[in-house]
């Protein structure tokens, strides 16, 4: 069939979009390379910014101590002080633990080999009732050109230790450990890069015990620089916008991210990088603070936003019709029998024509809960992103925790940050929120398909205090579309609740191709709202890039 398309052809990561092949296909795209579900199984607890990866409020860094040369001298020489090793940015572990040493011990073994390397104070750390310094030492020979010429050293009594690329290993070690060694490494890290004066390029001296350089012949000083990047939480009602760069893992998705550039604020910052990235402006006055993590590497300090999506308008007429929809469903509620015929075509908002049906069953809300028509679609720079797409909050949540009402995988693969993250923090605020009151339908799936071509009936779920939702069942098992309402029929009737037909049709799922193709109609209960159904299977399967509809077949 050749298309008589209404919406232009997308490239690189689309919102899913309705387009109309004939006046009776509809198809939802999404370009970009579709990747796959797997499940995550654990929830995701708020974190407060201290307790973030990278970060310690418990550790005393004694500032005051970096330029009193005779309390440093002191500590230097005492047999308490330890030191953190650091060679080629990579921090000493062992067994999963931050190798600490003592730093006469460490001193002892450098000068046999006849160069000190240059100790920067870090801070005080609690030991019992005492407090000892702490010091991180760039052990890299800089007497040589580049590390290629050298083993790691190896030191009395951290046998078995390896010194390991922190921003990898970093979170595999306690929260504590992994914000002493990134900030240990982060100045070695500065001093290494800062060797020579940008003014004049003389060489640098180290001041104020390793948090300074000070120009051996103008006498400018520099301190560790930071450089501020934003990394925003972007919603949309119950929808939240995730993108994924090429480079990551198949299947990881994240929050926006970016770096502030010369002359605007942090909240200019989340605006121009959401539109820069995925074609979406946010609303200005939604820009909310939320917490921030370091991320030593090299230098930069996340700075978390929450911020909501400029909608597009909803058609009035859409809010109209569902209205009067609803007062009609609500005398009916009940009669399983009733036709689902009727539909309208209305304005989208944006020039392009969509079929929306309103059929009997239809309560306020279901059109832009499930047809997601008030989300602006995400164009993305490929530069930036590979892919970048809405999920919805109930879809997260289930795929997440894996509690009653998870979607089915499928095998695929999905995936967050990990709990170090400032992302996976701010994602799991998020989905904490608007939770409603627990009811019955909570343990109910809303789609429940399987792979291949079956009969499939459209639902309403309810209780007798007027909590519903829709479903989307069917069945390769099932001979007939009563069978599918049947078997649903004794799921929840011990649960007491109530089912209303809306219709059926038929499914093909192909989930190697990530396509669902919905059509056809039920002699038992009418033909459902096929679009309907393609909107609750977009919810649930928002990584696949095609769901069509089609009023033909059987």
């Amino acid at each position: 069939m050749l298309a008589n398309t209404l919406a232009p052809a997308t490239t690189g990561c689309m919102l899913p979009r309705w387009e109309n092949t004939r006046g009776d296909k509809l198809t939802t795209r999404a370009g970009g390379t579709a990747v796959t579900i797997v499940p995550i199984a654990d929830s995701i607890p708020a974190l407060d910014s201290e307790e973030l990866f990278y970060s310690d409020r418990g550790f005393d860094r004694a500032a005051e101590r970096r330029t009193d040369t005779e309390w440093l001298s002191n500590a230097l020489s005492d047999p308490a002080t330890k030191v953190l090793p650091v060679w080629d940015r990579k921090s000493l572990v062992k067994d999963g633990r931050a190798v600490i040493l003592p730093y006469t011990q460490v001193l002892s073994e450098f000068s046999q080999e006849g160069w000190t390397p240059e100790p920067i104070f870090l801070g005080l750390l609690k030991e019992g009732d005492h407090q000892e310094a702490v010091f991180a030492l760039d052990v890299t020979d800089s007497r040589k050109e580049s590390s290629a010429e050298e083993s790691p050293p190896v030191f009395s009594g951290a046998e078995g230790a390896e010194f390991v690329d922190l921003r990898r290993e970093g979170p595999n070690l306690s929260a504590s450990e992994a914000a002493l060694l990134a900030y240990g490494r982060g100045l070695v890290d500065w001093q290494t890069r800062t060797r020579f004066c940008g003014k004049d390029g003389a060489p640098m001296l180290v001041t104020e015990a390793g948090h300074a350089m000070k120009c051996s012949s103008c006498g400018s000083s520099v301190y560790p620089r930071l450089d501020p990047a934003v990394i925003m939480l972007v919603t949309c009602g119950d929808y939240v916008l995730l993108g994924r760069q090429k480079r990551w893992a198949k299947g990881r998705y994240s929050c926006l991210a970016g770096f502030a550039e010369l002359g605007e604020t942090m909240e200019m910052a989340v605006g121009r990088e959401v539109l820069e990235e995925a074609g979406i402006r946010v609303l200005p006055s939604s820009v909310r603070y939320a917490a921030s993590q370091p991320w030593p590497f090299p230098s930069s300090l996340m700075i978390g936003f929450t911020a909501e999506a400029a909608a597009k308008p909803f058609p009035p007429e859409l809010e109209t019709l569902a209205s009067s929809s609803a007062s009609e469903s609500d005398g009916r509620a009940g009669d399983s029998s009733a036709s689902t015929s009727g539909s309208t075509e209305v304005d989208r908002g944006d020039g392009r024509m969509v079929r929306a049906t309103v059929a009997r069953g239809l309560v306020p809300g279901d059109l832009e809960s499930l047809t997601g028509m008030r989300l602006p679609e995400a164009e993305c720079d490929q530069k930036e992103l590979e892919d970048a797409r809405w999920f919805h909050r109930d879809w997260l949540r289930s795929a997440l925790s894996l509690q009653p009402g998870a979607p089915e995988l499928f095998g695929t693969v999905f995936g967050l940050p990990g709990k170090y993250a400032i992302a996976r923090r701010l994602i799991g605020d998020w989905l904490e929120q608007r939770r409603e009151r627990p009811w019955a339908g909570d343990a109910i799936k809303q789609v429940e398909i399987e792979n291949g071509t079956f009969k499939y009936v459209l639902l309403r779920l309810r209780d007798a205090f007027g909590r519903s939702k829709l479903l989307v069942r069917g069945s390769v098992h099932a001979s007939y579309h009563n069978d599918v309402y049947e078997r649903t029929a004794r799921e929840v009737r011990p649960l007491g609740l109530q089912l209303e037909v809306l219709g059926g049709g038929r499914i093909e799922h192909l989930a190697e191709s990530k396509l669902i193709h919905v059509y056809g109609f039920s002699y038992a209960f009418g033909q459902a709202k096929h679009e309907l159904t393609a909107a609750i299977l977009q919810r649930w399967f928002p990584l696949y890039d095609t769901i069509t509809t089609s009023d033909e077949g059987y």
